[in-house]
């Protein structure tokens, strides 16, 4: 089953998304939508300070986890196609995604900035956005159910283990 897992954290300044983007983007496999990945850092503020909305949370980041037989039905271009796809979903905001291979299940990790590219209004969909998601993987996995978690930063966790089991919420 393919999981969606929000980190759930404040995110309060710009260090926070610069420290984001650079643990997201260590992989050297992503994308973006809406953004230049090489300069997401940059334009992500340049779209804050051009709307005046340079404080508060800075971010949102989410996981998008798979499992191993999933995984066997996709290529590299799926996962970047599912990401833009994803990007899509929440279609005014800047967002960066990168594939991260250093677990046993693949996991696509996504930075999006909380203040819209086209109108500077913050994010404020709360998980709805979210459930946009996992409507839409419902859609290329239609076997599969889809799970959607939250979760601290600090209980960062692979939900296929038993490892820390209980520090996440499921919002099923």
């Amino acid at each position: 089953m393919p999981n969606v897992i929000v980190i759930r954290n404040e995110y309060p300044d710009q260090g926070s998304l610069g420290r984001v983007l650079n643990y997201v983007q260590r992989e050297p496999i992503g994308g973006g939508y809406a953004i230049d990945p090489n300069y997401a850092f940059e334009q992500m503020m340049l779209v804050k300070n051009a709307f005046y909305k340079t404080d508060g949370v800075q971010l949102k980041h989410f996981i998008v986890s798979f499992t191993n037989s999933e995984m066997g039905t996709l290529e590299f271009t799926d996962l970047m196609n599912l990401g833009f796809k994803i990007g899509k979903c929440l279609q005014d905001y800047q967002m960066v995604y990168n594939i991260h291979l250093d677990s046993n299940h693949t996991h696509l990790h996504f930075v999006m900035n909380t203040v819209s590219f086209l109108d500077g209004h913050k994010y404020g969909d709360g998980l709805a956005g979210f459930k946009r998601i996992c409507t839409h993987l419902k859609e290329v996995f239609p076997k599969s159910r889809v799970g959607l978690f939250q979760t601290d930063s600090y209980n960062l966790f692979n939900p296929y283990t038993k490892d820390k089991k209980g520090v996440f919420q499921d919002l099923n």
